[in-house]
């Protein structure tokens, strides 16, 4: 499976990837928040426009959503949306400090060998 995300509403943060909603999901138990979703259902149209060359022929299409209602749910009753296929998972880390440690501390011996060789004074 496929996913398309906007680019601003993913990013890793060190450790993981973080998701944020493209349309809010949740009220936070704000009545403020759950009447401005109640307000937009109907009114809010997502636009995807997705380019793609195949044969050195170019073809640009574009989906319209609109978000036609917002039902509300009960807390009790809510569960996040898992996403499928979940992010990719980074490489292991660990191996990638440990290799630029040995790689730096190689160098630093090295630097610190030929700076304490003895110099042989100029001869005629």
């Amino acid at each position: 499976r496929d996913v398309v995300i906007p680019y601003d509403n993913i990013f890793f943060n060190g450790k993981r990837w973080i998701e944020v909603d493209l349309l809010p999901t949740t009220d936070n138990n704000s009545e403020v928040l759950r009447k401005s979703i109640q307000d937009r259902a109907g009114k809010t149209t997502v636009t995807l426009v997705l380019p793609i060359r195949f044969n050195g022929i170019s073809k640009t299409y574009t989906f319209s959503f609109l978000a036609t209602a917002a039902t509300p749910i009960p807390w009790r009753e809510y569960q996040p949306a898992a996403r499928v296929p979940a992010p990719p998972q980074p490489k292991n880390q660990v191996v990638d400090q440990v290799t630029t440690a040995i790689l730096a501390f190689g160098i630093l011996g090295f630097t610190a060998y030929v700076l304490s060789l003895q110099k042989a004074p100029p001869s005629e």
